[in-house]
């Protein structure tokens, strides 16, 4: 027998008012407690048919819905309330395509400091790699104390990498052959190999087709393959697998009912789907909503997130990101450190995607922090700035984005688990800050544990 308890309805999460772009989608969403709700949204005061649950999802926005309000009543046996009305803005835009970087750099996910490393795909398909090393994370067959000398990954004799991603402990590398190798701390079998053995040097991946592309979780495995399914290996402890087991998988397994897939990204225990249609998926841990269904509950296959008309997706720490073909910004999931930089119109976590940012190419998130990439090449941040890692030459936290001082002409960016980031010019020319304690920056004249501001990493060209 299931006792449910009824109570006066109460609000704890409000809709959120939001600026997209004309055409792009628009999700709202509202989370109460009181039992047996039931709900009706509004729109100007009028109630909208058929809009009866908890989220409300608008596919395609027009001229017409702007400066609209809406709210949400909810209703049970023991009375109602009515939501804040959020107010949708519509501006102007159009349809643009967005650009590929040349190279690419990759962060640890690592939950602490002194273990973080950075990976460099370089143009010509080199992995460039330094920082921590304990589990053979240089990946050039050593293990060993923190430095800051740049290394080269040990790939296979003629291959060259296409896409590098960065787990907890661990790394992947996509070849131009669609092989996946992997490497590193090997606990959880994220290294797909059939044992929990780590590896300091690449190894190779069994999969049943090429890949066309990679993502790393803290400690599980995305490969997306050439049909359009993804596989995953390593834990499982809240459904990142995502074929509906409660076992970590050793190998890879293929997600359960996901086909068409364009694009991958994986967070801390978390992963997303792009598909064909321009729709996004979502499974795995969701205890702050990074799932963007709304419901704030795990999911062992993926959900939908009701997104549409996008175009790039990343994803970090417990934050999702998405990019629409319009080149706005959507964000959710936790929101503790203001790293979805809603300011003061979303102070806790957020489960469904909230247009966040316009004019935006490219971005990345992390534990406590995320940065964006706009068209003109220059990068916003937002969340905690412990070490720095905001790059604004602070270390005050912020929940709006604001500008990272010196980068300019940004092709490529992350954010490391914790506490830094990493951006790539179109030059070349490498840019990292915050916290150092790995040496994971990658610069000797570093002395400090961290630095507010981002600074070249010496000696180096990701585009050479």
């Amino acid at each position: 027998m299931v006792l449910t308890v009824i109570s006066t309805p109460a609000i704890t999460i409000q809709p959120v008012a939001q600026t997209v772009v004309e055409g792009d989608p628009v999700v709202f969403a509202v989370s109460a407690t009181g039992g047996n709700l039931q709900y009706q949204w509004r729109r100007n005061g009028t109630d909208i048919a058929g809009a009866t649950a908890r989220v409300l999802r608008v596919a395609t926005t027009t001229t017409t819905d702007d400066n609209a309000a809406y709210a949400v009543v909810l209703t049970n046996a023991q009375g109602s309330v009515t939501s804040n009305s959020a107010t949708l803005r519509v501006v102007a835009g159009s349809v643009r395509a967005l650009p590929v970087a040349a190279a690419e750099v990759s962060l640890n996910k690592a939950g602490i400091a002194a273990a973080a490393f950075t990976l460099v795909r370089r143009s010509n398909g080199s992995v460039a790699s330094w920082g921590y090393n304990t589990d053979g994370q240089r990946g050039d067959g050593t293990t060993g104390t923190p430095s800051d000398t740049i290394g080269t990954v040990t790939l296979p004799a003629g291959r060259t990498a296409k896409k590098i991603s960065a787990g907890g402990y661990h790394a992947l590398v996509l070849l131009d052959n669609g092989d996946v190798y992997a490497w590193g701390l090997n606990d959880n079998a994220q290294l797909g190999l059939g044992d929990v053995l780590s590896r300091t040097a690449p190894t190779k991946v069994t999969l049943p087709r090429p890949a066309i592309s990679v993502a790393a979780g803290r400690a599980f495995s995305l490969a997306l393959l050439d049909d359009g399914r993804v596989f995953a290996w390593g834990a499982n402890t809240v459904g990142q697998i995502g074929d509906n087991t409660r076992d970590a998988a050793a190998t890879p397994v293929p997600v359960k009912d996901l086909t068409g897939v364009t694009q991958i990204a994986a967070g801390n225990t978390h992963a997303l789907a792009l598909r064909s249609d321009g729709s996004v998926w979502a499974w795995g841990g969701n205890a702050s909503g990074q799932l963007g269904d709304g419901s704030f509950k795990p999911s062992r296959i993926p959900v939908a997130t009701g997104l549409g008309q996008i175009v790039r997706i990343r994803a970090g720490g417990d934050v999702s990101m998405a990019i629409s073909q319009r080149r706005a910004l959507y964000l959710w999931g936790e929101n503790a450190d203001g790293q979805l930089g809603l300011g003061s119109a979303a102070t806790t976590d957020v489960g469904v995607p909230t247009a966040a940012l316009r004019d935006m190419v490219d971005g990345a998130a992390g534990d406590r922090g995320s940065i964006a990439l706009g068209s003109n090449g220059l990068l916003v941040a937002a969340g905690a700035n412990d070490a720095g890692s905001l790059g604004d030459g602070g270390t005050t936290a912020r929940n709006s984005f604001a500008a990272v001082s010196v980068v300019s002409q940004g092709i490529a960016v992350d954010i490391g688990g914790l506490s830094f980031a990493a951006a790539i010019g179109a030059d070349g020319t490498t840019w990292t800050w915050g916290d150092n304690s790995s040496k994971q920056l990658g610069n000797a004249s570093i002395t400090t544990t961290s630095t507010p501001t981002p600074t070249v990493v010496p000696s180096f060209d990701a585009i050479p």
